[in-house]
């Protein structure tokens, strides 16, 4: 039964990723909206070990250096250069749209979670509206779903920021990505495979295009191609919009207990559809009570958008949402332990 934790990912803001030029890597695609013709880097053209790192790489428009260097924007916007291992893994982002880190938890952590989502379960007042069932196809009607997680245990804090994934959702979205999403999802015995899609539908940009997003599995059991596990269909992510595949182009993704896969919103995924006898679960969360954000590690509090995005962006009364939200706390008493501080 493979379960899995979830998390979602996803840009603060679009960014324009049009580098003008040849195609000079296999990650560039022709752009058929643009004149002149221009083309997209689905890795970022400074850092793409292809040749595309000969590009024509946009420079800041003048205004905005302006505005970042007053407010200190610059210094959120900094990036790192990665370093050897996690350059591995986005090649392979790069080149396929996904990437499997194996054995990324141990049996101890996955354990933890397993019972964690067990007791959610067994309470309809925990588990909430689609606890039992889903409701509409899409959901998967022999297929169960706890969310607000993040709401109800801080057992899966952990999955959230592994340092891995921190990394490459570091490369691939702009800084300030927010966390939006991170769902558990039991697919039973006898459901039907998911619809193929890609998680980016509600942007209106000409495909391919640098990613607005990501999502990333974690099995709580061993990943198998009978029990319902995540399919992908490979290089997708680099397709233009009038192809859609077939689910012969979809692949389960195999995997040990406790790994996971990373893949970019531009990827056409679905569940997969379970011929065995057991369940396969997962996990989401989306919105946190302002009594519990004082129990959250920071860096989550972060993601979930309690702070203001470069170069000032998300206020609340020209405030950091954290400090408004602290407000909030002192004033009214409301923090589940007693303290006020974010």
């Amino acid at each position: 039964m493979p379960r899995l934790l979830s998390p979602r990912l996803s840009r603060y803001r679009p960014r324009d990723g049009a580098a003008h030029g040849r195609v000079a890597c296999p990650h560039e695609r022709w752009s058929t909206s643009a004149k002149p013709q221009t083309t997209f880097c689905l890795s970022q053209p400074a850092r793409c070990q292809f040749a595309c790192k000969m590009s024509y790489q946009p420079e800041e428009p003048p205004n905005n250096t302006i505005i970042n260097g007053h407010t200190g924007a610059s210094a959120k916007l900094y990036r790192t250069h990665p370093d050897p291992e996690t350059q591995k893994l986005i090649d392979h982002v790069v080149e396929n749209g996904f990437v499997v880190i194996e054995n990324a938890f141990g049996d101890v952590e996955i354990n933890e979670a397993i019972g964690e989502v067990e007791r959610l379960s067994a309470s309809p007042e925990l588990g909430g509206p689609a606890s039992t069932h889903g409701r509409n196809n899409f959901e998967g009607f022999k297929t169960r779903r706890i969310y607000t997680l993040i709401n109800k245990s801080r057992v899966f804090d952990k999955f959230a920021i592994h340092p891995k994934v921190e990394a490459l959702n570091k490369y691939f979205l702009d800084p300030g990505f927010l966390l939006s999403n991170f769902q558990s999802i039991n697919i039973q015995p006898g459901e039907e495979p998911q619809t193929l899609h890609h998680d980016d539908g509600y942007a209106t940009l000409p495909r391919p295009h640098r990613p607005l997003g990501s999502a990333i599995m974690i099995a709580l059991d061993p990943y198998t191609s009978t029990n319902g596990a995540t399919v992908v269909v490979p290089k997708s992510h680099t397709w233009g919009a009038d192809r859609i595949p077939s689910r012969a182009e979809a692949v389960p993704v195999v995997m040990p207990k406790g790994s996971i896969v990373y893949f970019i919103g531009t990827l056409w995924h679905g569940g997969g559809c379970n011929t065995s006898d057991s369940d396969r679960r997962a996990l989401t969360f989306l919105a946190v009570d302002f009594e519990k954000l004082p129990d959250i590690p920071k860096r989550i509090v972060d993601m979930l958008g309690y702070q203001v995005a470069a170069p000032f962006i998300g206020h609340v009364d020209g405030m950091s949402p954290r400090k408004a939200v602290e407000r909030h706390l002192q004033r009214w008493g409301a923090s589940s332990t007693g303290h006020s501080k974010l």
